[in-house]
């Protein structure tokens, strides 16, 4: 079986480095694809350039894009860009399934043979990959807290929990009938693989998982504090107006409406981060190797966890549990 592979790339070459992203594309030869749908929205011509050489090299038809603005857009986000990608699969293809390759993902060898298994099933519109992270200190953190009991959630449980709340493109195939008529609001910088996702599952389609599927990597360093709180900000913004959430206590917490009850639990657990700062310590020891460095890195990130908390409870008795139904939104979006 063929797929239609494609990219959505920012600055790829410039965040991740020319080893790393050549490393991604490499790791896309082990799925059968013949064309490469590339959406670029980079500044610089670095990036396409990258991906127009490993084209010609390996023989693939690469078809490179801008995202169309639309429904009153008037800049580019991973909103246009997706929604452009999936507009060139279903208009200009004939091929059943749409496969996403994120920048950051290098496949690992027995993605396809794993993945492959799910697409004679006609129930199934979305095969996902798990995104095993590259770096140890997600997997180390979690790890810890489920030693600890601390958490019921193993470090794969977690992973997969996220997908089925907030779905992914790290890996991920679509079904041609699953995808279409999807329109992602054009304003979804964040969460658009969140819409892809809902959409798909909101249609009754069902949704697979693979775990033989690689690593995701992700570029060294942090934002700057302040964007990092914007972008939390942002994250909060879209669950209030779509019901898409990347963690489960923003929905549970906002869908309470503030009540007594919940107010209190949620006050309570703002001392969660506080908690988990000695194995956040120990985590950020596994990346940074340096314990001034880890430590600075653990205070940060428990930090942020315990605002957006406060800033998720401010805004729950804010909007009193006015919080749409995903599937109700997803689908009176629908082309």
């Amino acid at each position: 079986m063929v797929v239609i592979l494609s990219m959505v790339t920012f600055r790829s070459v410039e965040r991740l480095g020319r080893d790393l992203f050549s490393r991604v594309l490499e790791s896309s030869l082990s799925v059968p694809y013949r064309s490469l749908v590339l959406v670029d929205d980079s500044p610089t011509p670095e990036t396409a350039e990258v991906v127009k050489s490993f084209a010609e090299s390996r023989g693939k038809e690469l078809v490179v894009l801008r995202s169309r603005l639309y429904g009153g857009a008037t800049r580019h986000t991973r909103a246009t860009a997706r929604q452009t990608a999936v507009d060139a699969f279903l208009e200009n293809f004939t091929e059943e399934w749409l496969m996403f390759l994120d920048d950051d993902f290098v496949l690992g060898s027995g993605y396809w043979a794993e993945a492959s298994a799910h697409l004679a099933d006609p129930s199934v519109g979305e095969v996902w990959g798990v995104n095993w992270d590259a770096h140890p200190e997600r997997r180390v953190f979690i790890g810890l807290l489920h030693r600890a009991r601390l958490t019921r959630t193993s470090y794969a449980g977690f992973l997969v929990e996220g997908f089925q709340r907030r779905g992914g493109t790290h890996d991920t195939l679509y079904r041609r009938q699953a995808v279409s008529g999807v329109l992602i609001p054009p304003e979804l910088h964040v969460y658009e693989d969140a819409w892809l996702h809902h959409y798909v599952r909101c249609r009754g389609w069902e949704s697979r998982v693979v775990y033989d599927s690689g690593l995701h990597y992700s570029p060294a360093g942090d934002l700057p504090l302040e964007e990092e709180k914007r972008s939390l900000l942002e994250a909060v913004r879209i669950a209030v107006k779509y019901g898409i959430a990347g963690d489960a206590h923003v929905l549970e917490t906002l869908s309470s409406g503030g009540s007594t009850t919940r107010w209190i639990l949620g006050w309570l657990g703002l001392a969660r981060p506080v908690l988990g700062l000695p194995f956040q310590a120990v985590a950020s020891y596994r990346q940074e190797r340096s314990v001034p460095r880890a430590v600075a890195r653990a205070l940060r990130r428990q930090y942020l966890k315990a605002w957006i908390r406060y800033v998720v409870l401010r805004e729950a008795r804010r909007i009193r549990g006015r919080v749409p139904d995903v599937c109700e939104v997803v689908l009176s979006h629908a082309k």
